[in-house]
């Protein structure tokens, strides 16, 4: 059986982040080396987005046509995701590059308030974090993942 990954490159189990289009084109091609010359599969390369995430970086991974998307971990939330996103103040220019060139903000959605209950997290994000992002950027489109919430 072939096993289907779709995204990666910004996922938690490496230990390096991919962080700029060079290093995504790099490890896409790390990737593609170790598959068979058979199939047909292309991995879908993200980046990792930090604090620092330029504008110019995402307008670099649209041109560079390698990278599908980019992906938000808030800093904390889960494991390795320490050099995540502090705040989305940080990003406001980079989220208007986002919507301009219609790459996808893949979030891995999960508040790291203090003092808010482990089951509550993701419903205190989407509340207080994803609403005023999406008011604020109505044409970005925005994927949220590792999503276990049943209300």
């Amino acid at each position: 059986y072939e096993i289907r990954l779709s995204l990666v490159g910004s996922e938690m189990c490496i230990r390096d982040r991919v962080v700029t289009v060079d290093l995504a084109i790099k490890y896409k091609q790390r990737i593609l080396d170790n598959i068979p010359d058979s199939s047909s599969w292309s991995p879908l390369m993200v980046l990792f987005l930090t604090d620092l995430t330029s504008p110019e970086e995402i307008y670099k991974a649209h041109n560079s046509k390698a990278i599908f998307g980019a992906k938000l971990y808030p800093a904390g939330a889960t494991t390795n995701s320490e050099t995540g996103v502090t705040d989305l103040k940080n990003l406001t220019k980079t989220f208007e590059a986002m919507e301009e060139v219609g790459m996808v903000l893949q979030i891995h959605g999960e508040s790291t308030e203090k003092g808010v209950d482990i089951f509550d997290r993701e419903s205190v994000f989407i509340e207080k974090t994803l609403k005023p992002l999406v008011e604020k950027f109505p044409k970005l489109k925005i994927s949220l993942e590792n999503i276990g919430l049943l209300n």
